[in-house]
């Protein structure tokens, strides 16, 4: 029934889970497994700076300011400041793409592991739900397996719930794993 099996995966315990039980489907369907991760572009946060200092010794990695005023020969003459058009981003990309490998690589032994034939791991950039339903789409995969973290249908609403986004949009069938 099931050929390809979507995962998203961010480490968390409720996507381990996910992870447990999308391994378990594809190993009886003999369906190919592709685990997903998507990197944000905010910055890091403090747990995400310690791991990246400690585990892959990336050193600097202070949190971006909200906003840098520069004030330079081509600024506006009746501003006094101009917003700096690039702030330095690329040292929190590439704390996350090692942090994301490492993870991935994890789950990708987990569900091997388990006896998942063909498993595929994918680091993609952008909203974890918009990853998630492109990569079903150009898959064409036949289920989506994702975690979610509890929150209510009002809470998932404020708060923009990854799951309830791509269980509404899906291409295909869904299970939310909570």
């Amino acid at each position: 029934m099931f050929k390809r099996i979507i995962v998203g995966f961010d480490g968390s315990a409720h996507a381990r889970k996910a992870l447990g039980i999308a391994g378990d489907l594809a190993k009886s369907h003999r369906a190919a497994l592709v685990i997903v991760h998507a990197l944000s572009d905010a910055p890091l946060t403090k747990a995400e700076r310690q791991l990246a200092e400690t585990e892959y010794g990336m050193k600097g990695l202070a949190e971006r300011p909200p906003v840098t005023l520069i004030k330079s020969a081509e600024s506006d003459p009746r501003l006094p400041f101009t917003i700096a058009g690039e702030l330095p981003s690329n040292a929190a990309l590439r704390a996350r793409s090692e942090i994301a490998q490492a993870l991935l690589l994890d789950a990708q032994q987990c569900a091997l592991r388990q006896g998942v034939e063909t498993v595929e791991i994918r680091v993609e950039a952008g909203d974890p739900a918009r990853v998630i339903l492109d990569l079903a789409k150009g898959e064409k995969a036949d289920l989506i397996v994702i975690g979610s973290r509890g929150f209510s249908d009002l809470e998932g609403l404020v708060f923009g719930s990854t799951s309830h986004k791509v269980t509404h949009l899906a291409p295909c069938s869904c299970l939310t794993v909570s």
